[in-house]
C-alpha cells in the first residue's frame, strides 16, 4: 500500500524524476500527474490516483491508445473497462516501489514522444525528421528536406516513408483521406503538390527526378507507381482520377472510376504532358510534350499526341542536355552492350 500523502509523494517525485520537457503537477488530494504538453493536439498523461492506488495512462481527450505496447514495453498494463485508459495497479506496492514505477512510466513516455513527436496534424507542417500523431499518421523522413510540408485532413492510418538520401524540395503532401501510403526511394529529386484520397499509394523509385513541380492526385484506393531513374520536365500532371464523378443518365452507373497509373523504369515525361488513370508506360519510353496519355504502351517507344499513341519504337534516351554539348551524331552501341535500358520494343499482347 502507498503509505504517504499526496504532498509527500509529490516531493519525492520532484526530487527523483528527470524529465526535460514535461510538467509534474498535483490535483488536490487525488493525483500526481505528468502532462506531456509541448505542441501536441492531445496531450498524454501519466497520472497516479492515491485514493484508488492506480497509475493511469491516457490522452487528455480520451483518444484511443492503439500503440500501448510500443509506448511502454515490459510493463503489464490493463485496459479500463469502457474507457480508452490503461492502468498499472500499485495497491500491492510500498511508497518507494510506487515512486519507481511512476518515474519509469513517465520517463518512458517522454522518451517515446521525443523520438516520435506528436503535433497538430490538421495544420500545414514542415516535413523534417520523424512524426506520429494520435490518429496513427506517421512520417519517416530525413532532416534535410528543403521546403517540404504535409497536412493530414481526412483521418488516420496514413504513412510516409522517405529514404534518408532522398532530395525532395518544394513538396506539399496533402492527405485528404485515411490509410494512404507514400514511399520515396533513394536519390529521388522531385518537386510538386501531391494529394491522396482514401486507401491510396504513391511509390517513386530511386534516382527519379523532376525539373519543376509535378502535380499528382491519387484517389479511391488507387496506386501511382513510378519506377527508377525516371525524368519529369515542367508542367507535368499525373492523376488516377478525374476529380469529379460522371454518371450515366439512364442507369446511374459511374463512368469514370479512378484507375491505377504505372510508369516503368527510366521513362522520360516531356514538357506539359499529362498522364491519366488507367495508364501503363513500359520502361525506357518517352512521353512527348503536351501529350495526353490514357492507355497501355510498350517499352522503349515514343508516345505523343492528344490522345497519345506510339509514334516510334526501338528507342532509348540519355539524361545529358544537348544545350551543353557539341554535335552528337550517335552512340557506338558496341561500347554500350552492358547498358540495361537499351532494348527493342516488345509489342503488348
Amino acid at each position: 500500500m502507498v503509505d504517504k500523502t499526496t504532498e509527500e509523494f509529490q516531493q519525492e517525485i520532484l526530487k527523483s524524476i528527470k524529465l526535460k520537457n514535461t510538467s509534474v503537477d498535483v490535483y488536490y488530494q487525488q493525483n500526481v500527474y505528468c502532462n506531456f504538453k509541448s505542441d501536441r493536439e492531445t496531450p498524454f498523461s501519466v497520472s497516479l490516483n492515491l485514493d484508488w492506488q492506480k497509475i493511469f495512462l491516457f490522452y487528455r481527450n480520451k483518444s484511443e491508445i492503439d500503440n500501448i505496447g510500443e509506448m511502454f514495453p515490459n510493463f503489464s498494463l490493463s485496459k479500463q473497462d469502457g474507457d480508452n485508459v490503461y492502468i498499472y495497479d500499485v495497491s500491492a506496492l510500498d511508497f518507494a516501489q510506487t515512486c519507481a514505477v511512476f518515474i519509469k512510466l513517465a520517463e518512458r513516455a517522454e522518451q517515446y514522444f521525443s523520438e516520435r513527436p506528436v503535433v497538430n496534424s490538421r495544420k500545414k507542417e514542415v516535413m523534417s525528421g520523424n512524426y506520429i500523431d494520435t490518429s496513427g499518421n506517421k512520417i519517416t523522413a530525413p532532416d534535410n528536406l528543403r521546403n517540404c510540408h504535409f497536412q493530414f485532413l481526412g483521418g488516420g492510418g496514413n504513412e510516409v516513408v522517405i529514404h534518408p538520401n532522398a532530395n525532395l524540395r518544394n513538396v506539399f503532401l496533402e492527405f485528404l483521406g485515411k490509410d494512404s501510403k507514400v514511399y520515396i526511394g533513394e536519390n529521388v529529386s522531385m518537386q510538386g503538390q501531391w494529394c491522396l484520397g482514401v486507401g491510396c499509394t504513391i511509390s517513386i523509385g530511386s534516382k527519379t527526378t523532376s525539373t519543376n513541380p509535378v502535380y499528382i492526385t491519387v484517389a479511391e484506393h488507387t496506386t501511382l507507381s513510378i519506377g527508377e531513374d525516371c525524368m519529369f520536365a515542367t508542367n507535368n500532371q499525373i492523376r488516377t482520377d478525374d476529380a469529379h464523378p460522371i454518371y450515366d443518365v439512364h442507369t446511374g452507373k459511374r463512368l469514370n472510376v479512378s484507375k491505377d497509373v504505372t510508369i516503368g523504369d527510366r521513362v522520360w515525361v516531356a514538357y506539359g504532358a499529362t498522364i491519366w488513370g488507367g495508364t501503363k508506360i513500359g520502361s525506357g519510353s518517352i512521353v512527348g510534350a503536351f501529350s495526353v496519355v490514357k492507355k497501355h504502351f510498350p517499352n522503349n517507344c515514343v508516345i505523343a499526341g492528344v490522345p497519345a499513341k506510339v509514334i516510334r519504337k526501338d528507342v532509348f534516351w540519355e539524361r545529358n542536355n544537348v544545350l551543353y554539348t557539341d554535335i552528337d551524331e550517335g552512340k557506338d552501341l558496341t561500347e554500350m552492350n552492358h547498358v540495361t535500358y537499351i532494348n527493342s520494343t516488345v509489342e503488348l499482347d
